[in-house]
């Protein structure tokens, strides 16, 4: 299987259904990934810098439903691995669905929260919608990085949220970087299954690991590989 990019320096970008894609791969020392939550198309119309957005939901709902089920990517990743080892960053409602997961595998889990310090003020009859959640899960035996600083094993991370005109879902750098930092070592190798515009890659890249990314829409396939050549040309400069 040929890559859709590929630093030559053990970063690659695969277009496809990851549980396609995912098969075909090595295996992987860590996974960080944002996957699909629950898909709200429906007859919104969407514009500005969203107005993509349906058209991009509706291929993942193609691939995963409207429910996103974690379980088929849970075991494909678990092949894919020596010893699981995965952040994913989840709905409040998923949570549960995860957490059974895990215990049914015997495994750890630990949840992790990016509280957002610019959330929308829509509080009518609810609390602020300021967290996103990220579940990380583990077997006995998954590396842990004990020489940080303290501060690098808050289970929290206190960032404004900042528009993305590629991606309607887009995380600050540190909840990429920090499970990488903590859960793997240099030239381990990354995995993110829902790449999206790649800044899981550029992460992993910027802390010495390898990465593989794999993305079914390819117009977000393009903006990572342009994002991953553009840090490239920085670096060099």
């Amino acid at each position: 299987m040929q890559p859709y990019y590929d630093d030559g320096k053990g970063i690659q970008i695969y277009h496809g259904d990851c549980l396609k894609v995912l098969p075909h791969l090595p295996k992987a020392d860590l996974c960080v990934t944002d996957p699909p939550y629950v898909l709200d198309i429906g007859a919104k119309k969407y514009s500005g810098i969203y107005a993509d957005r349906g058209a991009h939901l509706n291929k993942i709902k193609d691939s995963f439903g409207y429910i996103f089920d974690p379980l088929p990517i849970i075991d494909l990743i678990d092949k894919n691995m020596n010893v699981f080892n995965g952040y994913f960053w989840t709905s409040e409602d998923l949570l549960p669905t995860y957490i059974e997961i895990a215990k049914e595998r015997n495994w750890k889990w630990h949840i992790l929260c990016w509280c957002k310090a610019n959330s929308i003020p829509a509080h009518f009859n609810h609390r602020l919608n300021d967290i996103e959640f990220c579940i990380h899960i583990f077997q006995s035996g998954a590396y842990f990085n004990n020489e940080l600083s303290y501060t690098q094993y808050f289970s929290y991370f206190i960032q404004p949220l900042h528009a993305n005109k590629y991606h309607p879902t887009p995380k600050p750098s540190i909840a990429l970087s920090n499970p990488i930092l903590v859960s793997s070592k240099p030239d381990d190798l990354i995995l993110d299954p829902y790449l999206g515009t790649g800044t899981t890659l550029i992460e992993a890249r910027k802390l010495g690991r390898r990465g593989i990314g794999i993305e079914i829409d390819e117009k977000y396939c393009k903006v990572a590989a342009d994002r991953l050549a553009q840090s490239v040309m920085d670096l060099n400069i």
